[in-house]
């Protein structure tokens, strides 16, 4: 080969990689599809004030997503196991002080994490329901950094939601958060210690999620004897899955409050348990038990296969 040949190849050679290159370059910087994020908790956002804290983990639905969507069969496995996030989880911080519910929703993406932000802010999907009641600063979500994407706002506690807190929880000292168990597809865990699940509960019954009269305060006079809440669901398979409730109770608390509590807790989960399968044609067996201080409940649910596909239809 002559040598304007070899030249002449290698110059092209030169500005196929230069192209790569920036082609990389621009993948990488406007959608993240090169390197995958580093692994990220939600733990690196929880502070003493934190009260709730829920996690979904979507990766850990990667087996299952062709099923419940039939035209995902088309995208290569690896593209839609990059492309689930590790973690989408909610924190809320109640700040009696400030008398403030701080919001924080945060997302650690593996890959396409603007395309992510992008199409969550394009949807709006936080401005809607109950949320529309949180103000949010920015208003929009932002990628921090590769790896965290994140939406942060607030809300005010009604004065009669401070002055509750105040008067049923004033003098429990400072906490150290919970913590997860982590490795479930969702785990959530409410810390109420210091009543600081409380407001989530008024808002809900605020909102009318929580059939109580406006100037009852029962729901406040039980929840007092509650120290925490842990939530657990899993996939068993495509078409069932298992969900745990744990109720704390308070070391001081006696039996007979106790079965008030469990007798209370079995009303509401008959209650939304007749509308969920109502609405989303689902089975379920459940079992509830007491053990000192615990009460904890299981479910075995089946047809997940439906609920799926429906809520699917819903976004």
């Amino acid at each position: 080969m002559k040598r304007g040949c070899v030249i002449a190849v290698a110059g092209a050679l030169a500005i196929v990689v230069v192209l790569v290159a920036v082609a990389a370059f621009v993948l990488e910087r406007k959608y993240g599809a090169i390197r995958t994020s580093p692994s990220i908790s939600h733990t690196t956002l929880v502070n003493p004030l934190t009260r709730v804290q829920a996690v979904f983990r979507p990766y850990l639905l990667h087996d299952y997503l062709k099923e419940y969507h039939p035209p995902l069969e088309e995208v290569p496995d690896w593209v839609l196991e990059s492309a689930l996030p590790r973690e989408v989880a909610l924190l809320l911080d109640t700040d009696l002080e400030e008398e403030i519910l701080a919001v924080k929703v945060f997302v650690n993406e593996q890959r396409f994490g603007p395309i992510l932000a992008q199409r969550i802010n394009e949807g709006r999907v936080y401005t809607e329901g109950a949320l529309r009641y949180v103000t949010w600063e920015p208003p929009q979500m932002v990628r921090k950094k590769r790896g965290v994407l994140l939406l942060t706002g607030s809300c005010d506690l009604t004065p009669r939601t401070a002055e509750t807190m105040w008067d049923l929880w004033l003098h429990t000292p400072t906490l150290t958060p919970l913590v997860l168990d982590g490795g479930h597809l969702f785990e959530a865990v409410l810390d109420n210690r210091d009543g600081g699940v409380y407001p989530l509960f008024a808002a809900m019954r605020n909102l009318g999620w929580i059939q109580e009269d406006p100037d009852s305060d029962q729901m406040a006079k039980m929840l007092q004897m509650v120290s925490s809440i842990r939530a657990q669901a899993d996939l068993v398979s495509a078409d069932r899955a298992t969900i745990s409730l744990v109720i704390e109770c308070r070391p001081e608390v006696e039996s007979f409050t106790q079965r008030l509590i469990k007798f209370s807790f079995e009303e509401y989960a008959a209650a939304y348990g007749a509308a969920l399968i109502n609405y989303y044609n689902l089975e379920y067996k459940e079992q509830i038990a007491m053990d000192g201080q615990t009460i904890t409940a299981t479910y075995d649910v089946g047809n997940v296969r439906q609920l799926v596909r429906k809520l699917l239809q819903d976004i």
